[in-house]
């Protein structure tokens, strides 16, 4: 019994040590100059489990369109996370992605190299 409970309390310990270092992660806000109606960000990655993460602020009913390439990266992937939570639909996931009937507030854009392809480091 005493067992059980000490690897939950290690599995517990774990989980909160992932989630902190998840969420110490830097973010970077996307601004546009003013006037403008597109950002280009740049940013590199190290290897298939280096991520960036991006924040956007969006009105309601504005389109957004995020694209990302590299020359140096076999597979880039892009992940977004509206307002609610709720990831990009899956089948979407990709390089690109596209709304019209977006939710109003802070979208979360994570650049990241896929799994599929040669692990990478490079630009996107």
């Amino acid at each position: 019994m005493r067992h059980s409970i000490a690897r939950q309390l290690c599995a517990l310990l774990l989980l909160l040590v992932v989630v902190n270092t998840a969420s110490a992660a830097s973010v970077h806000r996307i601004r546009f100059a003013r006037g403008a109606v597109s950002a280009t960000v740049w940013g590199t990655l190290y290897g298939q489990h280096s991520i960036r993460h991006y924040i956007l602020q969006v009105r309601a009913g504005q389109n957004m369109k995020v694209h990302v390439t590299s020359t140096q990266l076999t597979n880039p992937q892009i992940d977004v996370i509206y307002p609610n939570g709720e990831h990009m639909d899956r089948d979407m996931q990709g390089t690109q992605f596209n709304t019209d009937s977006t939710q109003a507030g802070n979208y979360r854009i994570d650049v990241y190299e896929g799994m599929k392809g040669d692990p990478g480091r490079g630009k996107f």
